[in-house]
């Protein structure tokens, strides 16, 4: 897709940006949930700037031990079910999928690549 100034945006697909921690942000400390959404802002003025187009996810990985994946709601499934698997140690990895329950597609191949790369090395 070729862009000039002035082109219209609104076809323009979304772009986000996913950003998995091992930690907890300290900008984040307020945030109880494992998951956030960030928008951009113009600096001066603090207005959104493409609110609907781009946008970066911060999830903090501790964060999940305050929650069970029963107790969020459904759309939150398939996103815990990955970061289970980021989560996991390579030699907890079934059983963590096990205790768990996971059942999103793209995390148990994301398991399966993670334990064929490990193997081949």
């Amino acid at each position: 897709m070729e862009v000039a100034i002035g082109d219209d945006f609104t076809e323009a697909p979304d772009v986000i940006g996913i950003n998995i921690l091992g930690f907890k942000l300290p900008q984040l400390n307020h945030r109880k949930e494992f998951a956030s959404r960030i928008i951009r802002a113009e600096y001066d003025s603090k207005e959104p700037f493409l609110d609907d187009k781009y946008s970066d996810y911060h999830i903090e990985l501790p964060k999940m031990d305050d929650w069970t994946k029963e107790t969020l709601p459904e759309e939150y499934h398939d996103l815990w079910d990955i970061c289970c698997i980021f989560r996991a140690k390579m030699k907890d990895m079934e059983e963590v999928i096990r205790m768990q329950a996971v059942k999103n597609p793209v995390a148990l191949n994301l398991a399966s690549e993670v334990k064929k790369n490990r193997f081949s090395q």
